[in-house]
């Protein structure tokens, strides 16, 4: 982002047991985009001056993903790429063969950042500690979770070795804003991903549970969206708006540099929206038994 206000972080601190490193708070989401478009929105999101793109290998669209970095012409080592496990490639070898795959259709020697997509696919102490082995060799810089609950982070730590996951990936937008989970990130160093930002634009419109996020709106002039993007960044959460439409992807980074949310509207989205709203099943697994899927 080339003017964000001085106190919104273009980038946020990571750790792991090899060392640290940053990852861009603002990126490309590119869940269900395919057929071409994917290609050419991560291309033109990388001109635009975004530096994260997110992918998994459940949304079949790596190929297009590595396409669109590699016609950017953007430094590879400029580029923040974040992939996923699919819960059916859950397991030591598989968990193997799925992340060196992923590699050569995204056209790359190393991702920035793998996650387990899910608890639910189980053998989670299996696939953890084989992502640690291939961050080991190079394949990955850092290594995460998403859709994870504070219980099942826990329970995962201490059955592995007791390192963190360096990022947490899930639902997070006003509406559901995931206070207890970000605080236990906070203190132990995990950074949060949101997904679905715009609650997929379920909310948006009139109605009382949206009143506070439209007065917002009102007040700066810009788009629900853009408020919901802007509070995200302030709150500290690294969020990944997924759009084929290039022209919202440019608005995306322009619009939501260009204002910030003052204290009292902070405070207002806070005790006002958070009313639990999931926009994705995705956060069914967050309370998944750790035991039966260990």
């Amino acid at each position: 982002m080339s003017s964000s206000s001085p106190d919104t972080p273009q980038s946020l601190e990571l750790a792991s047991s090899k060392g640290g490193g940053s990852i861009p708070t603002f990126g490309l989401g590119t869940w269900l985009a395919n057929n071409g478009e994917c290609r050419e929105a991560v291309k033109y999101a990388l001109q635009c001056g975004y530096r994260l793109i997110d992918t998994a290998q459940m949304y079949e669209n790596e190929e297009e993903v590595g396409q669109g970095v590699a016609e950017s012409g953007v430094p590879r080592e400029d580029i923040f790429i974040v992939t996923k496990v699919n819960q059916l490639n859950h397991g030591e070898r598989a968990t193997r063969v799925s992340v060196e795959e992923s590699l050569v259709k995204l056209k790359t020697d190393y991702a920035d950042l793998v996650l387990i997509h899910t608890p639910a696919g189980g053998k989670l102490v299996e696939t953890w500690c084989t992502l640690k082995r291939l961050r080991h060799e190079g394949k990955c810089r850092f290594i995460g979770v998403s859709n994870f609950g504070i219980e099942q982070i826990e329970n995962l730590v201490e059955a592995t070795g007791g390192e963190f996951p360096s990022v947490n990936q899930v639902e997070l937008h006003p509406w559901l804003q995931q206070k207890e989970l970000r605080r236990y990130c906070d203190e132990h160093g995990i950074v949060i991903m949101g997904f679905c930002p715009l609650a997929r634009c379920k909310m948006f419109g009139s109605g009382q549970d949206n009143r506070v996020i439209q007065d917002v709106a009102a007040a700066h002039g810009v788009q629900e969206a853009d408020v919901c993007l802007r509070w995200a960044l302030q709150s500290g959460i690294v969020t990944i708006p997924k759009t084929s439409n290039l022209k919202r992807v440019a608005s995306n980074m322009t619009t939501v540099s260009s204002f910030e949310l003052t204290d009292d509207e902070m405070a207002r989205i806070a005790e006002e929206a958070d009313i639990g709203f999931k926009a994705s099943s995705a956060c069914e697994a967050m309370t998944l038994e750790f035991a039966r899927y260990k």
